[in-house]
């Protein structure tokens, strides 16, 4: 017994392409070309005969015509023409994209080699526009190093990475997201960029709650250069109330920063300490060297004048 395209797709007769579609993603959805080719094949091959048939019908030039072959697969008993492909016209394939798009997108679920399918057909459209978001933000972030931060609750982690868009944005519209761009800047303008990124930093350390916040906010370059600062040392210091996680943490890296300028102060003071002790005995061995050169002449002015 004969099965029509009809049949296979579970639908009556019609010319309405809009619920040929429909019928075939339906079955897409449920019958897998790597577990069932044949079964995929025989509802594409019902799908293009439909199509075939709505599209000729819709035409008033063709009339009846012949019938439509197809392996097994029979259409109707009326008669309808065929133009020696299984597929519309390049027109009517153009008229019925044109119509559709925006209710179906079937290049999930039909392609020329029904083998290569894979899961296509279970993803989420939407999921592509999400990767290329991904994407470009990873492009963005790919000089920042965020590792340190990583939430504790994962139901924040899309709010973290908002944040950290956000970060990074701002850093680049502003012109301070490199060493040299940070250069470039008064102090006025580079205070004024530091309490917002602090803030910015804030925000993301209560959704992380990661002490690590605060590590990558002083290894910003803005960051490095205003720490020698010592007003702008003071202001993120006391930005945060008295007690809290964020001010603590940032007292500690503060006092870490001034230990080493200390350090490095006291380094200095060392070395100029040896240099001008240096400079002593040089200044001194030159002067032992003049007055000795001074006594040998006049030796030698005494023992040539006897």
């Amino acid at each position: 017994m004969y099965e029509s395209c009809w049949d296979i797709l579970g639908i009556g007769i019609t010319t309405d392409k809009l619920e040929i579609k429909k019928a075939f993603a339906k079955l897409a959805h449920q019958i897998s070309p790597e577990d069932d080719p044949d079964g995929y094949r025989r509802i594409h091959t019902a799908y293009k005969q439909a199509l075939a048939y709505a599209s000729h019908a819709k035409d008033p030039k063709t009339g009846n015509g012949r019938m439509i072959p197809g392996p097994g697969i029979t259409i109707s008993r009326r008669e309808i023409p065929f133009n020696g492909s299984l597929s519309p016209a390049p027109e009517e394939k153009e008229e019925t994209e044109e119509k559709d798009k925006s209710a179906f997108d079937f290049t999930l679920v039909e392609t020329e080699d029904p083998g290569n399918k894979s899961q296509k057909a279970a993803e989420d459209p939407r999921s592509h526009i999400h990767t290329q978001v991904l994407k470009k933000a990873d492009e963005k972030k790919k000089n920042y190093d965020f590792s340190p931060i990583t939430p504790e609750e994962p139901q924040f982690s899309d709010e973290i990475e908002k944040i950290i868009e956000k970060i990074v944005t701002y850093k680049e519209e502003n012109g301070i997201d490199t060493q040299d761009n940070v250069k470039r800047w008064k102090i006025t303008t580079l205070e004024i960029h530091g309490m917002k990124l602090l803030e910015l930093y804030g925000s993301l350390f209560r959704r992380s709650d990661e002490a690590g916040t605060w590590n990558v906010f002083f290894k910003e370059p803005l960051v490095k250069k205003m720490l020698y600062n010592p007003d702008f040392r003071n202001r993120i210091r006391t930005f945060y109330p008295d007690g809290s996680k964020s001010r603590i943490r940032i007292e500690e890296l503060i006092d870490e920063f001034e230990d080493q300028l200390a350090l490095a102060a006291a380094e200095q003071e060392e070395q100029q300490i040896k240099q001008a002790g240096k400079s002593q005995i040089a200044a001194a061995s030159l002067i032992i060297f003049g007055v000795v050169l001074f006594i040998t002449f006049l030796s030698f002015l005494y023992f040539n004048n006897r």
